[in-house]
Parts: C-alpha cells; sequence; structure tokens
C-alpha cells in the first residue's frame, strides 16, 4: 500500500471577516479494492464523543464527523472515503460557529472523490 499526506494552511474570507483554515489530507492506494475496504473498516472515524455528518453518496463508502480536539481547543471535521482502490481521509479545522463550513467541507471532499475517481478510470 503507498501513501501520502499534505497539509495546507490559507485565509478565508467568510462574512467580511479572515479566519485561518488548515486542510488535511492522506491518500492510500491499495493493490485491491477488497483491501481499500479492509483498510477504511479499521480506518474510519467511530461516533464516540462525535457527531456524524450526513453526506452525499461519494465513493463506495464513506463517514464523516466532527470531534472536539482537546490539544486545539476547537472542532474538527474528519472524513474517511473508499473510493475503488483509493482511501482518502480529509481534514478540515477549525469548524467554526457558522454554517458555511459545512458547505465547503462537502465541495472540498467531493472534488477529492471526483478526482480519485478519475484517476482510477484513466
Amino acid at each position: 500500500m503507498l501513501a501520502a499526506q499534505a497539509r495546507f494552511t490559507t485565509n478565508n474570507w467568510n462574512g467580511g471577516g479572515a479566519r485561518t483554515v488548515r486542510a488535511e489530507f492522506t491518500v492510500r492506494s491499495c493493490p485491491s479494492a477488497a483491501l481499500t475496504a479492509k483498510v477504511y473498516e479499521e480506518t474510519r472515524p467511530g461516533v464516540n464523543e462525535a457527531r456524524e455528518i450526513s453526506f452525499p453518496a461519494l465513493g463506495d463508502q464513506r463517514a464523516a464527523i466532527t470531534q472536539h480536539n482537546l490539544d486545539l481547543d476547537e472542532t474538527t471535521a474528519l472524513a474517511v472515503l473508499c473510493v475503488g482502490t483509493v482511501l482518502v481521509e480529509p481534514e478540515y479545522e477549525p469548524v467554526p460557529d457558522d454554517s458555511g463550513w459545512s458547505r465547503e467541507f462537502e465541495q472540498w471532499v467531493s472534488t477529492i472523490a471526483a478526482r480519485a475517481q478519475q484517476v482510477q478510470n484513466a
């Protein structure tokens, strides 16, 4: 299994004010869809002390939650997607009080899922 990780920080100009948003994602490529599904089951977030996020149909399997990060004292959104032989784990932090973040997170995760599928179809 191959894996890669990237982390980005940007200022988001939402509602007239700036806030820093950090986005991180890990991508794993497995030799088979069966192994990807197994790794998904081992990796997907549980809902202990977390809130499950409703997500549209993306990939073969998906789970998404928000959870409070005690080390940073902020809320983080985390998803795990199984797309064919690719497993993607996008993370978005901090989750602000306004509702616009969920739309941003969903769009970002949807783009990641579409790109993972596109690469496998090529």
